[in-house]
């Protein structure tokens, strides 16, 4: 595991610590091994792509480990709260010692997931580094998600609120003022979103193809449309037995069935969003264009 990491407190929006600090904690750990897993994988996401739907079925089966938001730096500094002696400076390489150790299943499996922004916030420019980390994973997934203006949307209302999952308001007082913010329409700010959703898959296609690696693409969409038949798929990539079946997922519904920042949006570059334009989307919108996901993102 390449170099050591610095996590500057300041500079972080620490988000919410309790639940964070429930996410690092011995709560979610497996029983302790002293070997490194047998099989691990990566779920290579961008953000609101869905890949919390993903990362909440491998966790939910007791048989794939815990793919959490490990590459997250407010996960890092929950971890360094928790091992105050280190202060503020993370060594990669105990880090992900320490991870394997607790959060490998039964099975000998174990998972992370990443956003790429994450990833290059911490092998920032060394993408010889990047390659390195890709490599120690013998199942690579890449999650992704047809309809882009409605994940910008979902991403947009996520960054105002800081409410990434329908877990996080169980973390938080009643009185936070997170539970009372209201989403406004901001075209630049969903612009921004846009650009970054695109911006962190043209990278990750482009670190695939450097590394020539194999990975197994599963989209957003699809998993709403056959949740079964997909997770088929994720589970048989990732090496569980074939009769693997994960439970419904947790998922509080939040969202109109037409998201109004959506159809705004798209009048606003030029596109009417008529019924026709919208219908192949409907469902998704409809289910979680602005659902709060379940399980992990901090």
């Amino acid at each position: 595991m390449p170099g050591t990491k610095k996590i500057q407190f300041k500079s972080l929006n620490l988000g919410n610590t309790k639940k964070q600090s429930y996410l690092i904690s011995e709560e979610r750990d497996f029983p302790s091994i002293d070997s490194p897993a047998q099989r691990r994988y990566l779920l290579c996401s961008t953000p609101r792509s869905g890949s919390n739907l993903l990362s909440d079925a491998l966790h939910a089966t007791g048989q794939a480990g815990d793919p959490l938001e490990y590459l997250n730096p407010n996960l890092m500094a929950a971890w360094l709260r928790a091992h105050p002696s280190f202060g503020d400076t993370l060594d990669l390489a105990r880090y992900f010692r320490d991870l394997e150790a607790r959060r490998t299943s039964p099975s000998g499996i174990f998972g992370i997931k990443t956003h790429y922004s994450q990833l290059a916030g911490v092998w920032a420019g060394s993408q010889a580094d990047q390659l390195e980390f890709l490599g120690r994973f013998q199942a690579v997934i890449f999650v992704t998600r047809r309809n882009k203006v409605a994940q910008a949307v979902s991403f947009h209302r996520a960054n105002q609120t800081q409410l990434w999952t329908s877990e996080d308001r169980r973390f938080l007082d009643a009185g936070d003022p997170r539970l009372s913010v209201q989403p406004r329409f901001d075209e630049a700010a969903i612009t921004k979103t846009l650009a970054d959703v695109l911006a962190q898959e043209a990278s990750w296609r482009a670190l695939f193809a450097k590394a020539k690696c194999k990975q197994l693409e599963v989209v957003y969409e699809d998993v709403i449309a056959n949740r079964p038949a997909q997770l088929k798929r994720l589970f048989d990539w990732v090496g569980l037995p074939p009769q693997t079946t994960a439970p419904e997922p947790r998922i509080m519904r939040q969202s109109q069935d037409k998201d109004p920042m959506v159809s705004q949006f798209l009048r606003l570059i030029g596109q009417e969003a008529t019924d026709a334009q919208l219908k192949p989307h409907q469902v998704e919108i409809a289910k979680t264009v602005d659902a709060l996901e379940p399980s992990t993102t901090t």
